[in-house]
């Protein structure tokens, strides 16, 4: 017989904390909520939307006025959000011959001009021009991540005395950062560069970040720097990132996330004290290479205790119980186990974290009736019924789901008057956290 803790329902609810997120989230993972320097941490993925008009990227406001230059090799600084798959420069007819050519080159920025310069550009493309025509400054197919970057344009054709680019009086500085002709830094009359970002970042998973300072009485939004380096990441990637769960360990960030809505599981890892998110490409942590599928499963949720690694999930009527031996590669290999068998409701997922104050590992999960079930174990892999956790008098909304216990990022437990999240599906809806009594 399953354990669960009775909790007096009504369809409206009972307000007892606070709304992270207060709207529809049919499309937004379950809240994770973390607990850092006494605030309050909350987490969840949305598709990023991007739309038509929002795509054109300009280096210049429009409706200022305009003017030119002809003084040799354009370049530009700039910096991009998005992935690109379109970079454009306007040039002028005049100076230009029918068989003129443009050199394009790519270089990452690096520190200042001198020094990115002298590095080796990581896209290099001549290009046709035909006067009135502009043309893909990118070989076909490319697409350039994310990232802070240099570019040059130099014409070819020994002929052209004086390449001519049309330009605006002011800079869009959030996207341009700075422009050169030749060595002559520009300050006005900026070129009319533009770049389109890639549309096929739409459905791409994002995470927001929110944070409390009164108890999760009220949330706001937050710019971490770590979780927005991961949404970053998985723009780049056009990584979908559903079914999103946060933990700490061993000094690391981690989430697992279903890349493509498809029950690919990965995982992916930062340190807390900051740096890149490094995911697991099947033999080891990479920073710069593809996620793989770690697992193909539902939902998965992590624990770490005393250099060993558990990871849990549902598969059919079962919990399934993975312990890790730990080390930094840890993911590679592990002994299953069926922890727990529902004989009835099962759920479709769960969350486990280590109660630091029981000692035990506890499972947690919606049932059938809108009650929290609980499972505990006390050593990671077998789950029993156990004495009530003291989460009494707590009501859940119908729609619930994903309910899960807040960590301490400093030990990646759950200390004593924790906070619980979930997602709200029906009556008010939103992603809601509420305290331990």
């Amino acid at each position: 017989m399953v354990r669960t803790i009775t909790i007096q329902q009504t369809e409206l609810g009972v307000e007892n904390g606070a709304f992270i997120y207060k709207g529809d989230a049919a499309t937004y993972s379950n809240p994770s909520v973390f607990e850092k320097s006494g605030n309050l941490i909350g987490l969840y993925t949305y598709p990023y939307k991007l739309s038509a008009s929002q795509a054109e990227l300009w280096a210049a406001n429009s409706g200022v006025t305009g003017g030119e230059f002809r003084k040799g090799t354009l370049y530009v600084h700039f910096v991009l959000d998005l992935p690109a798959s379109n970079m454009k420069q306007s040039i002028r007819g005049e100076g230009w011959g029918s068989t003129s050519k443009m050199v394009f080159k790519l270089y990452r920025w690096d520190t200042d001009y001198n020094t990115t310069l002298a590095g080796d550009p990581i896209i290099t493309n001549t290009i046709p021009y035909t006067e009135g025509k502009h043309y893909d400054m990118l070989p076909s197919g490319k697409t350039v991540a994310p990232g802070e970057y240099m570019l040059s344009l130099e014409a070819t054709d020994t002929d052209i005395n004086n390449p001519q680019y049309w330009s605006w009086g002011k800079a869009n500085d959030k996207f341009v950062k700075g422009a050169w002709c030749g060595k002559e830094e520009m300050t006005a009359n900026f070129p009319e560069f533009y770049c389109v970002y890639d549309t096929k970042v739409n459905g791409s998973g994002q995470v927001a970040c929110k944070t409390s300072t009164d108890l999760g009485k009220t949330w706001k939004d937050q710019a971490d720097e770590s979780f927005a380096a991961l949404s970053k990441k998985w723009l780049g990637d056009y990584t979908v990132a559903s079914n999103f769960n946060f933990t700490t360990f061993d000094g690391y960030y981690y989430v697992t996330f279903d890349k493509a809505g498809d029950k690919g599981i990965c995982v992916t890892r930062c340190k807390i004290a900051g740096g890149d998110w490094e995911s697991w490409n099947g033999s080891g942590w990479s920073a710069d290479g593809k996620t793989a599928v770690w697992t193909s499963s539902t939902p998965v949720s992590l624990v770490g205790k005393d250099g060993a690694v558990y990871a849990y999930y549902m598969d059919g009527d079962n919990v399934v119980s993975v312990k890790y031996a730990g080390g930094d590669n840890w993911p590679a290999s592990g002994q299953q186990s069926v922890g727990y068998a529902f004989t009835e409701d099962a759920p479709a997922e769960i969350d486990v974290k280590y109660h630091a104050g029981s000692s035990e590992y506890v499972a947690t999960y919606v049932t059938a009736d809108r009650e929290i079930g609980t499972l505990t174990s006390t050593d990671g892999v077998r789950f029993t019924v156990a004495d009530p956790l003291p989460v009494d008098s707590y009501y859940l909304w119908a729609g619930a789901s994903g309910v899960r216990y807040a960590v301490d990022a400093a030990t990646g437990t759950v200390k004593a008057k924790s906070y619980i999240s979930y997602k709200r599906g029906e009556g008010t809806k939103g992603l809601y956290a509420f305290p331990e009594k």
